[in-house]
């Protein structure tokens, strides 16, 4: 008997919470080590096309070439725009006003992914909630959930081979896929990072949970 979504979404959401209690503790240099192997594992030249082939076979949209130079820019130049920047602990001193800023994670972000940028966007967002100590439950477009399952498997495996826990970042099963799930992973995660269609983000929006659509 399939397990309903509800249930389903509650066991990932379980695992991440469990790996974010470890991520609670991580340096700055342990978040900037971990960007930067994902970064780097998922946008070798022939990793970068194996996902644009992928994508472009499951969604019938693309050219396989132009989604491995959108790894390339998007993942790469996410990384760049953060390699530096001070996302733990003390990261902002405002002398005048006596003010000290620091950073504290959110816990659990449910990332809702389009099929156009199924490739990419899930490294992307995946990079975001590394850098800031949070887990990442990513949820794509049912025609780009074979894809998105077989690259978040390759950034667990690169976020386990540092040491890390690896359900820092977990993907929707393919058959698991559907807007019930997506509706659960908005309802049961702390922050919502939403791309797609506007039906998709307005859901977001009115979930009651803190949302970027």
């Amino acid at each position: 008997m399939a397990m309903n979504a509800h249930d389903y979404v509650a066991g990932l959401v379980e695992k991440a919470k469990k790996a974010q209690a470890v991520a609670e503790n991580f340096t700055q240099k342990d978040v900037d080590d971990l960007t930067a192997a994902v970064a780097y594992a998922l946008t070798k030249p022939e990793v970068a096309l194996k996902f644009g082939e992928m994508l472009v076979e499951e969604s019938g949209m693309g050219v396989p070439k132009d989604k491995q130079l959108k790894m390339f820019g998007k993942v790469k130049g996410t990384y760049c725009q953060m390699k530096g920047k001070k996302s733990v602990g003390l990261i902002e001193v405002d002398e005048e006003m006596g003010k000290e800023t620091y950073a504290r994670p959110m816990g659990v972000i449910g990332a809702i992914i389009p099929v156009t940028n199924g490739e990419a966007t899930p490294v992307v967002k995946s990079l975001m909630a590394l850098k800031t100590r949070n887990a990442v439950i990513l949820a794509p477009h049912p025609k780009a959930r074979k894809t998105n399952w077989v690259v978040t498997e390759e950034i667990r495996k690169t976020i386990k081979k540092l040491g890390y826990p690896e359900d820092l970042v977990q993907a929707v099963e393919p058959e698991m896929v559907s807007i019930e799930t997506s509706g659960e992973i908005f309802k049961q995660v702390d922050f919502i990072l939403a791309t797609g269609g506007t039906p998709m983000v307005r859901q977001a929006y009115s979930s009651g949970v803190p949302a970027i659509g």
